[in-house]
């Protein structure tokens, strides 16, 4: 009987263990989750809260930026709170010390946000009126004799101004400092411009005390060290948590000692699941600063070192050249191979610095950040480590991979972004693998032009003013006009022409180049119907890539395959064919239509005779380089000869381009050429031609 007491005694015993150990591990399971939620919610909120400052620091120094990602910033910034704020474990009364402390980090927060609101007002008037004053200080040779004692008043402000923006110390302004003196003398044109000029100097001198004081404000640390704080009571309660937790067990040890296996189960498991955490918090805390692919350094870590005003640092940007190439061609797997072999390779070939500091700062760049380094040990490094690269092979999954780098080395802050734009910069001098940066390179100014380039040709195409203009083709034989090709024209506000080469390179690296390329086809067909004339235009491989375009082109196509006209398709031999498929496709697809396939600028650079093997070409046209030179350069025309040979052979037609005096275009008569265009048959005009004849 009394055994059976004990067995049941013991089976309730058991089954209160049971109980108990299930209802710990489920808690325990529970609290690590929760523990590890508010951890990543608080981190979080510092993260988005550095995003913000450095954003608004940038904004700051930059005359350039975007009002919508700081907006965006902040966005991210109250929801991490509202986040913080409604995390789970917070019920919990052991943390009722940490969530008042959070909730007084709402007003601070709020103080914050609503001191950017005001910065990003007043920030645009900063520099609207900087930007305005700027360019009226470039007019006032057009107001005022060169001798002028003014111009030194201006560049005297326009100094000031510069230098207190730059260095962004509200000290540098003094109030007392007068603007532009309107003599009595000055014509009606030369005091309003002082008029103007004071007026924006004067919104300058008021409003810039104030501007300064709202980013000292918004830097300073106030939710920084709130954070800090609610992290640290929170760790308290936690610790205080995990105290319970074990005196909880240990009971259960001590009082169950015949169940002392399970018990020891339930610590093991319990000591498994605290290193878990410990894990995934070291985990945590290293992906904020590490590159998880190679282990670098990563951006986030960059951005905190450089931040340190004390050190003098110079920073070696390095990106790999043409690194998509090698993605497209061998796939993702080799490319983060390579990378992981690059950063090896990078930090191996410069390790006699011990003072180096290694970063992956996003896709094919790597950074390192040198400390008291004089500018030539550090153009030394970037020479040694280009030509190292250069000449190793990298050996992948058996596959030998040549690589080259391009490095930009600047000691001038900010130290990425200036890095950065002559990276950019040297990217047009392919012979050059390195550069020092240099504030008289202008790089900035480069970026505002495109940008104001990007802006006039966005307002062309709102305002409908990008228009076709058409350049006759003439058939040598009949000396008839065939032919136009459609030349892309952008029309200013005064009625001037403003050509491809000052805005078509820089438009095609923006969505606006599809809208130019969508509104030159609508346009060209529009004037193509019932002419009897082919015409011409010219398609990217861009273009062709671009499956939401080809399938507007193709629409258009259809839309007017009813309507007589003759659209031809030039291809620009200049442009890298990468992928040959797809073009076969498109060459086939718009041959149903009845247009004709052009290769354009043929005998420039290196001419791809292996495009005729697989692609349906109809026409070749002879780069206008060979043209120019054939009546002086004996090479140059033999060059001509053989390409209308190989034309020829091949039942190809040939187009002569720049045919500009009767001296051209009697020679490529007399070699055979079908089609000649240029200035000597017609200059591109917004109408066609009243006479097809041409007479010589």
């Amino acid at each position: 009987m009394n055994l059976f007491k004990n067995i049941f005694s013991i089976s309730l015993i058991g089954l209160f263990v049971l109980y108990a150990l299930i209802a710990y591990y489920k808690y325990e399971q529970k609290f690590s989750s929760e523990q590890r939620s508010f951890t990543l919610s608080l981190n979080e909120l510092n993260r988005y809260n550095s995003d913000l400052k450095y954003n608004i620091l940038q904004s700051s120094i930059f005359a350039y930026y975007n009002q919508d990602e700081t907006t965006e910033h902040i966005e991210l910034l109250e929801k991490s709170y509202m986040k913080l704020r409604d995390e789970e474990i917070l019920k919990n009364k052991n943390y009722s010390q940490v969530k008042k402390s959070i909730e007084e980090l709402k007003p601070v927060l709020d103080a914050k946000i609503d001191a950017i609101r005001k910065y990003l007002i007043i920030n645009a008037g900063i520099k609207n009126s900087f930007i305005f004053l700027s360019r009226q200080a470039s007019k006032s040779q057009n107001y005022f004799a060169t001798n002028n004692a003014i111009h030194e008043q201006i560049n005297s402000l326009m100094t000031l101004f510069s230098n207190a923006r730059r260095i962004q110390d509200e000290s540098y302004i003094n109030m007392n400092l007068k603007v532009l003196h309107a003599d009595k003398n000055l014509t009606e044109e030369q005091k309003e411009y002082i008029t103007t000029f004071n007026l924006h100097a004067t919104y300058l001198l008021k409003n810039f005390n104030q501007f300064i004081q709202l980013v000292d404000n918004i830097l300073d640390d106030k939710i920084d060290s709130k954070t800090n704080m609610i992290d640290k009571e929170f760790a308290k309660s936690l610790q205080k948590d995990m105290q319970a937790l074990n005196y909880f067990a240990t009971t259960l040890i001590i009082v169950l000692l015949l169940l002392i296996i399970i018990i020891i189960y339930l610590f093991v498991k319990i000591s498994h699941e605290n290193k878990l955490l410990k894990a995934a918090r070291y985990d945590l805390d290293y992906s904020l600063t590490h590159d998880k692919l190679t282990d670098l350094y990563n951006r986030n870590a960059f951005e905190k070192v450089v931040l340190t005003p004390d050190n003098d640092y110079t920073l070696l940007l390095i990106n790999i050249d043409k690194f998509k190439e090698v993605n497209d061609l061998y796939g993702n797997t080799i490319g983060n191979q390579v990378l992981q072999e690059v950063s090896k390779f990078i930090r191996f070939d410069s390790l006699k610095y011990s003072n180096a500091k290694y970063f992956r700062i996003g896709g094919d760049e790597f950074a390192i950040l040198l400390e008291n380094m004089s500018i030539q040990e550090v153009k030394n490094l970037a020479d040694s480590l280009s030509r190292s690269i250069a000449l190793h092979r990298f050996l992948i999954s058996g596959i030998s991979i040549n690589l080259t780098v391009s490095i930009a080395v600047n000691d001038q802050h900010p130290l990425l972004e200036n890095a950065d734009m002559a990276l950019k910069y040297i990217k047009s001098f392919p012979e050059v693998s390195y550069i020092v940066f240099d504030s008289k390179m202008n790089l900035l100014e480069k970026i505002k032009k495109n940008i104001e380039i990007i802006n006039l040709v966005k307002e062309a195409v709102h305002d409908d003013r990008v228009v076709p203009f058409f350049q006759p083709i003439l058939n040598i034989k009949t000396k008839k006009i065939e032919k136009y090709e459609a030349l892309v024209r952008v029309l200013n506000t005064d009625g001037s022409v403003i050509m491809p080469l000052d805005f078509l390179d820089i438009i095609k690296k923006t969505s606006v180049y599809q809208d130019i390329t969508r509104i030159m086809i609508n346009k060209v067909i529009a004037v193509a119907k019932d002419k009897p004339y082919r015409f011409s235009m010219n398609i990217s491989m861009q273009d062709i890539s671009n499956e939401e375009f080809m399938r507007v082109f193709f629409t258009q196509l259809e839309l007017n395959k009813s309507s007589n006209f003759n659209l031809d398709i030039e291809l620009l031999e200049t442009e890298s064919l990468y992928d040959i498929a797809k073009i076969e496709k498109f060459i086939a697809d718009v041959k149903k239509y009845g247009s004709k396939v052009l290769i354009d600028d043929f005998g420039s650079g290196y001419s791809n005779f292996s495009y005729f093997s697989y692609l349906d070409i109809d026409i070749l046209k002879v780069d206008g380089s060979i043209i120019k030179e054939v009546l002086k350069d004996d090479k140059k025309l033999q060059i001509l000869k053989a390409i209308h040979r190989f034309a020829f052979a091949i039942g190809v037609d040939t187009i002569a381009e720049f045919v500009e005096n009767r001296g051209l275009f009697d020679t490529v008569e007399e070699i055979g050429i079908t089609y000649a265009q240029g200035y000597f048959i017609g200059k591109p005009s917004p109408a066609l031609l009243e006479d097809d004849n041409f007479a010589l």
